[in-house]
């Protein structure tokens, strides 16, 4: 992938952790770890202890978001199947083909992007890692399978702990992966081009404080859209681009709004987030709601439509996200 692929080396600080037995349990939140892992290993997602008693074999895939943690630690290989959708956009061609050449078990998702798939369907392909819990499975049914599930933070329906999302915890979730997976040098190398990709999408910007911007999600033909708060990683994108979101009022992730609402704000610009089937989806669905034509945004054509993982949840595509929202706003 190109911008995960830097070879530009930064100084960091960093401190080398001791990896840890079955009686610890390592947090999500993590600083480099040089060398081995030592196994058994237990973590802890979404307020739950995963024990690994090896490096993951066999990866059942949900969604395109981890995708850039396995590519970097050079374990994508390691995908045995996938559901969900993977538009095209996200990544290399050469990825996006190894990607494609998984078997798929089926792309059915809802109108808000939820996958459709039941705990019985993931435990007969026999993973020993399920990436993504999608709504309606059960994480202790697969546990009583020998299935490990690992979900992204800001994706949790099991804890009631605010995601707090930062650039900073794609760092820490690239090493968390590189832990478990005991690809732990990968990790770190990954970590510094990162943190440079961020450097290199900031610099050189105009000032664009005063500007406003609502990162949404329209549902097609239903009239209605979810917006983002200061609990999503959008919010984190426009704020270090200096932008002003309208819903930094609302602490979180997302939530249903209305036209009224936003029609008070009126943002400068909009940021439509889709699923990759169709990016003029977004923009017909926003602009039939009656009374949207009053939105500044509307009226003077500043919508701007993003592939869903570009933002959220926050993953290294977060960061080609930050970069293509840069690109938007300063056209």
């Amino acid at each position: 992938m190109n911008r995960f692929v830097l070879t530009i080396s930064v100084l960091v600080a960093v401190s080398a952790l001791t990896a840890c037995g079955a009686d610890t349990v390592r947090t999500e939140g993590r600083e480099a770890l040089s060398g081995a892992t030592s196994y058994p290993l237990t973590v802890e997602n979404c307020g739950t202890e995963v024990t690994f008693d090896r490096a993951p074999e066999r990866i059942l895939l949900t969604g395109s978001a981890q995708v850039p943690y396995l590519d970097d630690l050079g374990v994508v290989d390691r995908i045995i199947s996938r559901a969900g959708v993977f538009p095209e956009g996200y990544f290399s061609d050469e990825l996006q083909q190894q990607v494609e050449s998984v078997p798929l078990l089926t792309d059915r998702v809802d109108a808000s992007g939820h996958l459709k798939i039941s705990s019985e369907t993931i435990i007969d392909e026999e993973p020993d890692l399920l990436l993504g819990i999608p709504d309606g499975v059960d994480r202790a049914v697969l546990k009583s399978a020998g299935i490990n599930a690992i979900d992204e933070p800001a994706m949790c329906n099991e804890s009631s702990e605010k995601p707090n999302p930062s650039f900073e915890k794609i760092y820490e979730r690239m090493r968390f992966y590189g832990e478990i997976f005991d690809r732990n040098d990968e990790a770190q190398a990954a970590v510094e081009a990162l943190q440079a990709d961020v450097a290199a999408a900031l610099e050189g910007l105009p000032d664009l404080k005063g500007q406003t911007v609502a990162v949404l999600w329209p549902e097609a033909g239903a009239g209605t859209f979810y917006a983002y708060g200061r609990q999503s990683m959008s919010f984190v994108q426009t704020e270090a681009l200096g932008l002003t979101n309208v819903y930094d009022d609302v602490d979180e992730r997302v939530f249903e709004s209305t036209l009224e609402a936003l029609l008070g704000r009126d943002p400068d610009i909009l940021v439509l987030l889709y699923d990759g089937r169709d990016p003029q989806v977004p923009l017909d669905a926003i602009e039939q709601i009656p009374g949207a034509n009053d939105l500044a945004a509307v009226r003077e054509g500043r919508i701007m439509t993003q592939l869903f993982n570009f933002s959220e949840p926050p993953t290294p595509l977060s960061i080609e996200g930050l970069h293509k929202i840069a690109e938007f706003v300063v056209q």
